[in-house]
């Protein structure tokens, strides 16, 4: 057997869960909002992928040759986030009964809107959280995580791509002001990658799909998986079997679904989750039937940082108690930085965690709601070999670009209070977060 990728072999388990709370409770990401949810439009799952791969020796043609290596573990959810204050307990569960290691997890969101709220650090404006779900999501992790441990099969890995124009960019400067509405020229990513992983019989045992779109179609009060949840759902009825499709969010902050009217951006409902998730549909399968690539495989390699995130200087405590008369998020966030000191001085860490299964198979996820431009800078940096994936091990808030801080609106300027940060972020954090994942990428 010669050196090289003929010397490794990939193994994957999977296995699919419902989450969907079983008690009415409040839903989350719009304040508009208000009460529990009204009824169940679409269940919300998660999906679990454990991947361990086996490497023969050169000299040892036999089975015995193998030895595995660390396990990965890439969960995706039909909710808006995992929260940070619940994550550092998950992960000591999943460390401590899987032998995993923390670099080696993912916990990843779809960002659904119509979901449950996942953190008690976030303001209650967008959704409080009911923590005997929580505790019970987190025992559904753990069976889901046993679940596919045990399910290992050898697979091959392949990867096509396609393109969906369901997303649109959401800053637009208008008199002077930066506003949230449809941006045509602004920067959006409309590429659906596609990884298909196959058995040593060529039969599916599982696919996960890359976007990058807002799940905000609808703000009613229902549960939903948004189109993502809806593409997922109809691909695993077609393939059949035991075929577990999961989504993977990228780096959409700024960008929502194409929902217009007379130049504004408009709700809708079940049909249009229909609508738009079937087109998203149609590009996965239509690149599942055509040519694929497959993947040479290499070694599995993982690695973590974290960037301190520097901030613009915050206002002194005279400052926040004159706010706290505000009856908007400007008095809720005043007095949650006053009651709490050491989160109004503490660091804000952007986490990166870098994972390798193939050539061509890397992501680079991110504990925040990362603006579109990040994604498309990790893209042309990497050549698309590495995909961005926002939304994962956790929830700190908006992460804008430089100009986009310079300019104002939602996500620079005024997003941090509904996310209970100290103040806005300084312009100098994306050379900062660049440079970390410069550095990450490139680490041997």
């Amino acid at each position: 057997m010669s050196k090289g990728a003929d010397c490794f072999a990939l193994k994957l388990g999977t296995a699919k869960l419902d989450i969907t709370p079983r008690q009415p409770m409040p839903l989350a990401g719009f304040s508009s909002r208000s009460g529990s949810f009204e009824r169940v439009a679409q269940p919300l799952f998660a999906r679990f992928y454990w991947f361990e791969q086996t490497r023969l020796p050169a000299n040892d043609n036999t089975a015995a040759g193998f030895a595995s290596s660390r396990p990965v573990l890439l969960v995706t959810a039909d909710l808006i986030c995992w929260g940070t204050d619940r994550m550092p307990g998950l992960r000591r569960k999943l460390m401590e009964r899987f032998g995993l290691e923390e670099r080696s997890i993912i916990m990843h969101a779809t960002h659904t809107h119509s979901g449950p709220q996942t953190s008690a650090q976030l303001s209650k404006a967008i959704g409080t959280p009911s923590l005997e779900y929580l505790d019970w999501l987190e025992e559904q992790v753990l069976e889901g995580a046993a679940r596919a441990a045990a399910d290992l099969e050898t697979v091959q890995v392949r990867r096509g791509a396609g393109t969906c124009g369901i997303n649109v960019n959401r800053r637009k400067l208008v008199e002077g002001l930066m506003r949230g509405e449809p941006n045509e020229l602004g920067p959006v990513d409309r590429d659906v990658t596609v990884f298909a992983f196959a058995r040593e019989d060529d039969s599916l045992k599982g696919v996960l799909t890359h976007y990058s779109c807002h799940p905000t179609i609808s703000n009613r009060n229902e549960v939903s998986s948004e189109f993502c949840g809806a593409a997922m759902d109809r691909l695993e009825a077609e393939l059949g079997g035991d075929v577990i499709c999961g989504y993977l969010q990228g780096c959409t902050g700024d960008v929502r679904p194409h929902l217009v009217q007379d130049g504004k951006f408009v709700y809708g409902g079940a049909p249009e989750v229909k609508r738009m998730g079937d087109q998203l549909f149609d590009t996965i399968q239509a690149v599942l039937k055509g040519p694929m690539r497959r993947l040479p495989l290499s070694l599995v390699c993982t690695r973590q940082a974290s960037v301190p995130l520097k901030l613009q200087p915050l206002p002194s405590e005279d400052m926040l108690r004159g706010w706290l008369h505000h009856e908007d998020i400007m008095g809720e966030w005043s007095g949650t930085m006053l009651h709490n000191p050491d989160q109004y001085r503490s660091p804000v860490l952007l986490e990166l965690t870098f994972i390798q299964l193939a050539q061509g198979l890397s992501f680079l996820a991110m504990n925040g709601e990362v603006v579109m431009e990040y994604g498309l800078h990790v893209k042309a940096h990497t050549a698309g070999q590495v995909l961005p994936v926002a939304y994962s091990n956790g929830m700190l808030g908006y992460v804008p670009t430089a100009r986009q801080v310079h300019e104002g609106g939602y996500e620079g300027a005024t997003s941090f209070r509904y996310f209970n940060l100290p103040g806005p972020f300084d312009p100098r954090i994306e050379s900062d977060i660049q440079q970390a994942i410069a550095e990450l990428i490139r680490n041997p």
